[in-house]
């Protein structure tokens, strides 16, 4: 039977005692704005969320494969979980914490593989803009 697979990117999130997720302010775009002379692969790495439900209509058990690629298709280990699903409306929602380095310009992608099959592809772009102001010597980061 098929599986269905669906995700999305955002900064936080919070997990209930029950299991439960709340997702707060969802995000495909952040701006990162540093002072001239700056460089930006010197800034602290930002955090992000990803929130991915797999559903099927029949029980299913299989491995699935998170990957962050940065613009140049690099990125840390994949994580590997290996999921249960009952059926029907019994979905599993994973949650895993995106780690990612502000230097890198462009578009990023996460992709989420089951069975070694990649079923979802989320894009998430870094832009960078010079700053100007009162304040050059703080950078800013605005989704």
């Amino acid at each position: 039977m098929a599986i269905y697979v669906s995700g999305f990117i955002c900064q936080d999130v919070i997990e209930e005692k029950s299991g439960l997720y709340s997702a707060l302010r969802f995000a495909d775009r952040l701006t990162v704005t540093f002072p001239a002379g700056v460089d930006p692969k010197t800034l602290a790495p930002l955090s992000a969320h990803v929130l991915i439900l797999y559903r099927s209509e029949d029980p299913q058990r299989f491995p699935s494969t998170i990957k962050i690629l940065d613009p140049e298709g690099q990125g840390p280990p994949p994580r590997i979980d290996n999921i249960v699903i009952d059926g029907g409306i019994r979905g599993h929602m994973s949650h895993a914490h995106l780690v990612l380095q502000p230097g890198k310009a462009g578009l990023w992608w996460i992709e989420v593989s089951v069975n070694d099959e990649v079923r979802l592809r989320i894009p998430f772009e870094i832009i960078h803009t010079l700053q100007s102001g009162s304040h050059p010597d703080q950078p800013q980061i605005q989704t």
